[in-house]
């Protein structure tokens, strides 16, 4: 079937977007070229600047796609998952899995938009706050089961959430632990369950607190090595 005119550009900026992607992995910002991205995307220099006035307007946008996949990703995945801790564990493995993933780009994109004095107005500010919303949803589903602390801000609780993560696949990149996600999980959950589940520390004997605890100095060991 013969390809429409939009279908035709859509598939020439995909194309752009891909190849921008790999050069600034590859090379970083500074390094990568449109001419090169050109030549990697198979098209013309002048091309390019049709979509897209300059390099960072090609970086802005390979990490605003990036974030638009994340959140479909989310969405979808929670959706056939009934209980919250299951969508909790969900969300937790699929964010350190992206992160994994596309650590130097997530790099960038933070030293790119430090340095924007209308941060919270741009596509990424926006598209960043409608993913976390996704965690956000889940969230307050709990505390209107009665099953999460009503009393914790979900401010608080999603800057946790998010900033364990990311921190743990810091450490897991640079030490070259990628092997160690299922316990960083793991861990991640326990606190959950120990901190925020609602009523949760009179359900669980001594046993289970010196398991959790020993966990999280396992998780300990982990981030300061």
């Amino acid at each position: 079937m013969k390809k429409t005119k939009r279908e035709k550009l859509e598939e020439r900026e995909r194309k752009i977007l891909l190849a921008a992607h790999d050069a600034f992995i590859d090379y970083g910002f500074k390094g990568s070229r449109i001419t090169d991205i050109a030549k990697i995307a198979g098209v013309a220099e002048g091309t390019i600047y049709l979509y897209f006035h300059n390099k960072n307007a090609l970086l802005q946008a390979v990490i605003e796609r990036f974030y638009s996949k994340l959140t479909k990703n989310a969405v979808l995945g929670i959706k056939t998952i009934p209980d919250v801790m299951g969508k909790l564990e969900f969300l937790a493995q699929h964010h350190l899995k992206s992160c994994l993933e596309e650590w130097k780009l997530l790099e960038l994109s933070t030293s790119l938009y430090r340095r924007m004095p209308d941060y919270q107005s741009g596509g990424y500010y926006k598209l960043n706050k409608i993913y976390v919303e996704v965690f956000d949803g889940v969230i307050q589903d709990g505390i209107n089961q009665g099953f999460i602390n009503s009393k914790l801000p979900i401010p608080i609780l999603r800057d946790f959430f998010y900033g364990s993560l990311e921190y743990s696949a810091r450490t897991l990149v640079f030490n070259n632990k990628l092997n160690e996600q299922e316990v960083v999980i793991e861990n991640l959950l326990n606190v959950l369950k120990v901190g925020v589940i609602s009523n949760d520390l009179n359900k669980i004997d001594s046993k289970k607190l010196l398991q959790i605890s020993k966990q999280l100095d396992s998780v300990k060991h982990l981030l300061k090595t």
